[in-house]
């Protein structure tokens, strides 16, 4: 028999409106879940993006009728709370970098397609993380990462293991 956490009481940040910036794609609406391996919360109404893209891309969890390991709930509050939205849209931040034609979907947007093409770019491709410079002589390769990663897991940093699993850190290095 399978033990399962009871349901855990969530910190206020969690279940208060979103401040502006750490929290997914609408910061001023009250989110209902998180997506554990994006550390961001989301809207009912994107919840079912993110469903589709795939447990491999992001395992979605709801904030009031889930059974929440206490550290898992710490995690993705750490996360949440220090910005993890800022890692996925990197690029839309910087105004120097903005690509052109790209922008972030608006709350009054559809789901589909305009909300749902945002969060498959975001998460699935990558489109608005910071991306590493790629010359011959850099040197900075995935083992690099990997390696990084495995180092900085035991400092409990989790927004620079977060950036580094962006950046194609391995997990099971």
């Amino acid at each position: 028999m399978e033990h399962r956490p009871s349901p855990q009481p969530l910190p206020a940040a969690l279940t208060a409106p979103a401040e502006e910036g750490h929290r997914g794609l609408y910061p001023h609406l009250d989110p209902g879940w998180a997506s554990i391996s994006r550390g961001v919360l989301v809207c009912d109404e994107c919840c079912s993006v993110h469903r589709s893209l795939g447990r491999h891309i992001s395992i979605v969890k709801h904030l009031r009728h889930s059974a929440w390991p206490p550290t898992l709930l710490q995690m993705v509050h750490t996360l949440a709370s220090n910005g993890a939205n800022s890692i996925w849209e990197h690029s839309l931040l910087d105004p120097a970098q903005v690509q052109s034609g790209r922008r972030k979907a608006n709350p009054q947007d559809k789901v589909h397609p305009i909300k749902s093409e945002f969060i498959r770019a975001k998460y699935q491709m990558l489109a608005f993380v910071h991306k590493l410079p790629c010359r011959d002589d850099d040197g900075v390769t995935a083992k690099d990462l990997s390696k990084q990663l495995h180092s900085s897991v035991r400092t409990g940093n989790l927004e620079t293991c977060l950036r580094l699993l962006s950046l194609g850190a391995q997990a099971n290095f």
